[in-house]
């Protein structure tokens, strides 16, 4: 049977290699909570008490920091964990593992493969306990120096054909300063470079604009920039600015040298310009006043995002520092917000508010909004459509987004409904002057025209998505603008997690069918892949599926514990502040970032306690496959926090084999039980592929008519010659091939 083998790095030296059954001094290890030794079949192995964040750590040095290695862990997956994995101060070595329940237990000793970039000679890593009950345990870890990270072959990379798309997305931008072992941003776009080349990936999606507008030198709008970052005495720290370098354009001619693709990312929460001109007096408003916010279906107005997103604005930093305040939002009763925003803190209620639910701020069809949004659009086309490398704009589509109501609840403001009944020639019986007007707005348009209502909504959302596609366009007509609506945060943010997906999006103002044939307009799907829960790794709902769908993103939601979290300014005399005020080569604002937690043996008192868990060994693969499987995905997406780097062979492998197939979506010839068969002819070749969506090996026999060899696109060998074609497929695994145009596949 063909079993794929994981990748291995031939060059590397082995310089450090620590067996976990051994006893330490207190100068190398550490632990919190008994540890036991276990003798198992698997072979020996340390193993952390069962109580959340029970630990054990080790501290070693290495010979040359700021050069690749590839760090090999020995883990046993024998029994139901969730273990977390870092350094205890950056994300460098950041990752994790759950197993057991919904991810089948292998019974054998696996190993995770990590490449990482040590940023100093004195090195720690920790192995941490998430879940109750589910305790984190290792046999041994090693690190290995590289010479080098061999960049992944391209299948037919001249023949002119597009290839479907694999690669990373980020959801969040504060991390580049603690990853990759990057100590500045020129570091970072060189490293997620040659990590991208290395792991097969061909695209990135990153923030463009945040959850509070530009991350770039915006000529139009306010921007701002801030990350954290840890100095060599392990001292954390941020830095923000309103002024943020141009670290966009080195990233696109880096990418256009190395033939490597990006979307920015614009969230659309907020844009400064909208709001400076924002009106959130509810008595102006009931008697007459424009608002460019949302009115609520219970004469409330949408006077904030109403989630964790308000902190997150340069423009706050020095008063929040001021009063040494922390990440939590609830600790912010009161707070002077940029531009007057209210946050659920100050509203009452619990998280979400039950009053002003978390939402969009923005009617998206008021004037002034799709001006800003226009503009902010064009702006970016300009700024960096002239780099082959740029693609164009994604938008992560949630309740907070102002591309969209996002929910039934938002929308009776007085243009909305004027719009309306202009457009459709339906009366809204409801006094246009009555101070309680958007509440009985809500009750006839959702009794008396709830369909038209909604499918009114839809197609004027729909004009807009049109036109900002036409005008990015304006500067390359080949770009496009990719939404990824995310169903599972509108569940969330409406408290209705039974909801279908279909009628979630349609509500909130967003219907795929109405896109199926619009050029420069792609459809993602978000989907959960590592959230270290029951039914995580689950496939997309059918109604992406069968959609305009171009691709799936697969979202690793990460888990974090912030101990006593403080933000206060450094001292006069601190010794970092030369190093660490640096944001892209010109200067930045600092001030002291501290997580801090009991005494363990730990060997520094600022900490960082963050982990993207994943499914044990070949599982890590089952969202990718289902996603083909499901969907026949064109683009395939992963990720959220930082760079992940411990499953470069498990990238490298499916993106070999995905992106070697054409990007158009092909016809299903078998969809049973595990196995999809998919083909298309393309340029008077046709192409082929299996996949397998389970976690169990899969054996399927196809046959074939006509002359001609198959050949497997990834080895180039020949496959079958004619007749009885049968393919073995290891778990999850995809396999891709190329035909003669006039061989028939049919079921055998």
């Amino acid at each position: 049977m063909h079993t794929p083998q994981p990748m291995t790095i031939s060059s590397g030296r082995s310089i450090c290699r620590i067996d976990c059954t051994q006893e330490f001094g207190p100068e190398s290890y550490f632990q919190h909570g008994e540890t036991r030794v276990v003798a198992s079949p698997l072979g020996n192995y340390r193993e952390a008490a069962g109580e959340r964040e029970a630990r054990f750590g080790y501290r070693f040095r290495i010979v040359n920091p700021g050069v690749p290695h590839e760090l090999i862990i020995r883990y046993p997956d024998d029994k139901p964990r969730f273990m977390c994995i870092m350094d205890g101060s950056t994300y460098d070595c950041s990752t994790g593992i759950f197993s057991g329940g919904a991810i089948p237990l292998s019974g054998a000793m696996r190993e995770i493969r990590m490449v990482c970039w040590p940023r100093w000679s004195e090195c720690t890593l920790i192995f941490m306990t998430w879940q109750a009950s589910e305790p984190a345990a290792v046999a041994s870890f090693e690190l290995r120096e590289l010479d080098e990270l061999p960049s992944t072959p391209a299948s037919d990379a001249d023949d002119g054909i597009a290839r479907r798309e694999f690669g990373m997305a980020f959801e969040d931008p504060c991390g580049m300063g603690l990853s990759l072992g990057a100590a500045s941003r020129a570091q970072w776009i060189d490293r997620i470079t040659r990590f991208m080349r290395y792991s097969g990936q061909s695209l990135l999606i990153y923030p463009l604009a945040w959850y509070h507008g530009a991350q770039f030198p915006s000529q139009r709008e306010p921007a701002d920039a801030f990350e954290t970052a840890v100095a060599p005495d392990h001292r954390m720290y941020g830095r923000y600015t309103t002024n943020p370098p141009e670290w966009v354009a080195p990233l696109l001619e880096t990418f256009s040298a190395q033939h490597l693709s990006f979307l920015g990312e614009v969230r659309f929460f907020r844009l400064g310009s909208l709001m400076r001109q924002m009106n959130t007096d509810l008595a102006a408003i009931r008697a007459g006043a424009d608002t460019i916010n949302n009115m609520l279906w219970n004469d409330q107005v949408q006077s904030g995002t109403m989630d964790w997103t308000v902190v997150y604005n340069a423009r706050n930093y020095p008063e929040m520092l001021a009063r040494q305040l922390s990440v939590h939002v609830c600790d912010y009763v009161g707070f002077p917000f940029a531009y007057g925003e209210q946050c659920y803190a100050d509203i009452g209620g619990g998280y979400p508010s039950s009053i002003i639910p978390p939402g969009a701020i923005f009617n998206p069809l008021h004037p002034v909004v799709q001006q800003a949004i226009l503009g902010f659009v064009r702006e970016i086309g300009q700024r960096y459509g002239q780099h082959p490398a740029f693609r164009g704009i994604a938008v992560g589509m949630w309740s907070e987004t102002f591309l969209w109501y996002g929910s039934l609840r938002r929308g009776y403001d007085d243009v909305s409904v004027r719009l309306f009944q202009q457009d459709t020639g339906i009366e809204v019986l409801v006094d246009a002057k009555a101070p309680d007007r958007f509440s009985q707005r809500h009750a006839f348009l959702t009794a008396h025209c709830r369909e038209e209502w909604v499918a009114w909504r839809c197609r004027r959302l729909r004009d807009l998505l049109l036109a900002m596609r036409d005008t990015l366009r304006e500067s390359r007509a080949d770009l496009c603008l990719v939404l990824a609506p995310n169903p599972g945060n509108l569940a969330w943010a409406e408290g209705a997690m039974d909801r279908p997906a279909e009628t979630l999006l349609r509500e909130a103002g967003f219907d795929p069918a109405l896109l199926l044939d619009e050029p420069g307009i792609e459809i993602d799907m978000a989907m959960e892949g590592g959230a270290g829960l029951s039914g995580a790794d689950a496939a997309p709902q059918p109604l992406m599926a069968n959609t305009a769908l171009t691709g799936i993103c697969v979202a690793d939601t990460w888990v974090e514990s912030w101990g006593r979290n403080r933000m206060f300014p450094c001292d006069a005399n601190d010794p970092n502040i030369e190093l660490i005020g640096q944001l892209g080569g010109q200067r930045a604002d600092i001030y002291r970032f501290t997580c801090e937690y009991p005494p363990d043996g730990f060997w520094y008192q600022d900490q960082w306690r963050i982990s993207t868990p994943f499914p044990a060994g070949e599982h890590y693969l089952a969202p990718l496959a289902r996603a083909v499987a499901d969907t026949d995905a064109l683009r395939l997406t992963r990720g959220g926090l930082y760079p992940d780097t411990a499953h470069a062979g498990e990238q490298r492998r499916f993106a070999r084999a995905f992106s070697a197939l054409p990007r158009v979506k092909f016809a299903t010839i078998i969809d049973s039980g595990p196995v999809v068969v998919r083909a298309a002819t393309v340029s008077d070749r046709q192409y082929c592929y299996a996949v397998n969506r389970e976690a169990t090996p899969a054996h399927i026999c196809l046959a074939l008519t006509g002359e001609g060899v198959v050949h497997d696109l990834l080895s180039g060998e020949q496959a079958c010659a004619g007749g009885a074609w049968e393919i073995e497929l290891a778990p999850y695994e995809l396999r891709s091939y190329v035909l003669a145009e006039n061989k028939l596949i049919r079921d055998g």
